[in-house]
């Protein structure tokens, strides 16, 4: 039984060098990254763009970290995490459609954890060299500290996020760093913002500035993916 190719729909062998990770997966970026077709396995999609592979995971925590895992025994090298995020405050200047990297996560990825406050996280890292290569691609791209959760609804007010000096909140990167870790692969993560905890939730209607905003955050993401996948530094 071929089981990646089972769940991913297509063979270990086909995974490149660069892969980009994307818990949820936009048209808009799939027409920037010029993707027409993406089959899919049991659990994954993968399509291939010139210099990496693109693995569509779904949301959440297990899922992505499963994938994580089964690139163990491929050719992939350097992993990119890209996708959204919850901004805690305005505080350094951000806002809806900033574009944000992630030098730390600490993870709340339990529903539970969450709701207790009882459990200290455990912190997880990108690796340097890319996180490197992603700030001299995009100087203004501003690094951030990032709590991976595990409920939505708890975000709002969550003590946890001053405790530890969180800048955003999102539902895998903790997760990613960590898997990444075990099967000793290079990984950063790159995300835009989305909404703001409490003032411009999730749920909320966009209006035309912050389409644009967005708009405008995944199509620069797109260019910095095509260009890092091309960088020597990370061969």
């Amino acid at each position: 039984m071929n089981e990646f190719k089972i769940l991913f729909g297509t063979d270990k062998g086909a995974i490149k060098h660069n892969c980009l990770i994307l818990p949820y997966l936009s048209r808009q970026l799939m027409i920037r990254l010029g993707i027409v077709n993406m089959p899919r396995g049991k659990l994954y999609a993968v399509a291939q763009a010139k210099n990496f592979s693109i693995i569509h995971t779904r949301m959440a925590p297990a899922f992505l970290g499963d994938a994580v895992l089964y690139l163990k025994d491929t050719p992939a090298r350097n992993l990119m995490l890209f996708g959204s995020c919850g901004l805690v405050d305005k505080s350094q200047g951000l806002d809806i459609g900033d574009l944000v990297a992630a030098e730390k996560a600490y993870s709340f990825e339990s529903f539970t954890q969450m709701l207790s406050e009882e459990s200290k996280p455990g912190i997880y890292y990108p690796d340097g060299k890319m996180l490197d290569c992603l700030l001299r691609l995009k100087p203004r791209l501003k690094k951030v500290i990032c709590a991976t959760v595990g409920s939505l609804k708890l975000e709002d007010g969550n003590p946890i996020f001053n405790k530890y000096g969180i800048n955003i909140a999102d539902m895998e990167c903790s997760a990613f760093f960590a898997a990444s870790g075990y099967i000793k692969r290079a990984a950063a993560a790159i995300f835009y913002i989305s909404d703001i905890i409490g003032k411009k939730p999730f749920y909320s209607k966009y209006g035309p500035a912050d389409k644009k905003a967005i708009s405008r955050a995944v199509e620069s993401a797109a260019e910095i993916i095509c260009q890092i996948s091309k960088n020597p530094r990370l061969s």
